[in-house]
């Protein structure tokens, strides 16, 4: 994690984005189209992922600190020579898309777990806002503690808004973990390898005067939203 006081050295091969330089640019860039506008759900690493160009390069050269949040309608700069454009990220993201996929759950040898205790209270492709939802909402008590649903190694864990803190974490044969639980807390960073059933944040509330706390979890096969009951243990009626 990278503080404040911390500069990096440019790497070899890469410009270093001096005031001087990105003065030269400015102009040239802010009056094309190399920018992107920030859309609802959206995080810098998700904009990193779509344009090919680093999470570093993009914080330097538009002036955003670490673990500040972007706002809708925020335009995101890109720095010159990169040949930034958007594209199709072959990762998992907060995408706004109708894209859902069941797989069985023979197609996987890994052993899942719940990350908390709870009763489902939106399924799988169940609209919210409008929109299908890619995952599961679990109500559970606020401040109760979350787990990994299987080892990996966090990708990602930052606070995005109208989410809270999101974190996903690489698994095994192509899967990936999403959990956001709103107002609430992580207890892990970007590269930590952990363990099934290593606690990585506590549930917050979706809104103050709520009395339940709710985690909001998707599966990803590849890029693919799959529904986590698929995969999920069996609950006992």
């Amino acid at each position: 994690m990278l503080t404040q006081g911390c500069r990096r050295s440019p790497r070899k091969g890469r410009t270093a984005y001096t005031p001087a330089a990105r003065t030269k640019t400015e102009a040239r860039t802010r009056s094309g189209s190399d920018h992107y506008v920030v859309k609802k759900g959206d995080s810098l690493w998700g904009i990193a992922q779509k344009t090919g160009i680093s999470i570093a390069d993009l914080r330097e050269y538009n002036g955003i600190s670490e673990g500040q949040m972007l706002k809708t309608g925020q335009k995101i700069y890109f720095p010159p020579s990169t040949g930034g454009k958007v594209k199709t990220a072959a990762v998992p993201q907060l995408r706004k898309t109708t894209e859902t996929k069941v797989l069985p759950t023979q197609e996987s040898s890994l052993a899942f777990r719940w990350p908390v205790d709870g009763k489902v209270i939106s399924a799988f492709g169940e609209k919210l806002d409008g929109i299908p939802n890619k995952g599961i909402e679990i109500q559970a008590p606020p401040l109760a503690a979350y787990v990994s649903v299987a080892d990996g190694e966090v990708i990602f864990s930052s606070p995005m808004e109208n989410h809270g803190v999101v974190t996903i974490i690489k698994h095994a044969e192509n899967f990936y973990s999403l959990y956001y639980a709103y107002h609430s807390k992580a207890l892990v960073v970007k590269g930590d390898l952990v363990r099934s059933g290593q606690p990585i944040g506590y549930v917050g509330k979706k809104a103050q005067h709520d009395e339940s706390g709710i985690l909001h979890f998707e599966f990803r096969k590849r890029d693919a939203a799959v529904n986590p009951l698929a995969y999920l243990p069996k609950k006992a009626k």
